[in-house]
């Protein structure tokens, strides 16, 4: 299997995969023009629309729209449909290449109902009520910079220094700066929060408290004596909104 750029003439084959792939529920019919209609959609470039080949057969296709939100810049996934679960895996993999080439911030998929996407999109986040939509960080310094920056969390780390571990990320955290630093160069009078990214993204969508999630073992903090202030800053690093956007069939 390979997964290519689109091509002109595999409309017809994209056509033959969603009657194969939404044949048992309610859909859009993808014509010609409704398949042009993505190729247009707002964020969408041409280095952006991705198709999977196996045996000369079109066995997937996903779109991916880069849209710019007020906390950074993130992937969507329009329209992903894939035939099974190698296709899919292979699409996935590549579209976060795509993301990471573009310097986008997150990446946001309506996953197909197929039995391998808890293993393919594993520590991804639901980030709608209903869980149609996961969301999932290529880089947290961009997403926690101007939460980071704002006079009230300023005022509220004056005269420390905070280390956000995130896995094998450090972001180094200031009144004056924000910066990633080596895991080696961790200063020992900073006040350092461990965590994990899934927990993280958990606090910023407002779907974990920093409270539970300490007293769960999630968060770690270093010294009791800096669990009030840490605790307090966490609850800062909360999404206003996320994105909303139409994805086809989502009826």
């Amino acid at each position: 299997m390979i997964v290519r750029k689109f091509k002109a003439d595999d409309v017809k084959g994209i056509q033959g995969l969603v009657k194969y792939t939404l044949s048992e529920s309610a859909y859009f019919i993808r014509d010609e023009s409704f398949i042009k209609y993505y190729m247009g959609f707002p964020g969408v470039s041409e280095d952006g629309i991705f198709i999977a080949e196996a045996d000369n057969q079109v066995v997937g296709f996903a779109v991916v729209s880069v849209v710019e939100e007020n906390w950074g810049r993130v992937g969507v996934v329009v329209e992903l449909q894939c035939k099974d679960s190698s296709s899919f895996s292979n699409l996935i993999q590549v579209i976060m290449e795509y993301c990471v080439s573009k310097d986008l911030d997150a990446i946001a998929v309506r996953p197909p109902p197929l039995a391998s996407i808890s293993t393919v999109l594993r520590g991804w986040l639901k980030a709608e009520t209903r869980g149609v939509m996961l969301v999932k960080p290529i880089s947290f310094l961009p997403l926690l910079r101007p939460l980071l920056l704002r006079d009230m969390v300023r005022k509220m780390i004056r005269g420390k220094t905070i280390t956000l571990c995130i896995d094998d990320e450090a972001i180094k955290v200031t009144a004056e700066e924000i910066q990633v630093i080596g895991v080696d160069d961790l200063e020992r009078d900073s006040i350092r929060i461990s965590l994990s990214p899934q927990t993280l993204v958990g606090i910023m969508f407002n779907q974990l408290s920093p409270l539970f999630s300490w007293l769960n073992g999630r968060i770690r903090i270093k010294s009791v004596t800096n669990v009030p202030l840490a605790l307090k800053l966490l609850n800062e690093l909360k999404l206003s909104e996320f994105m909303y956007v139409t994805l086809a069939d989502r009826i």
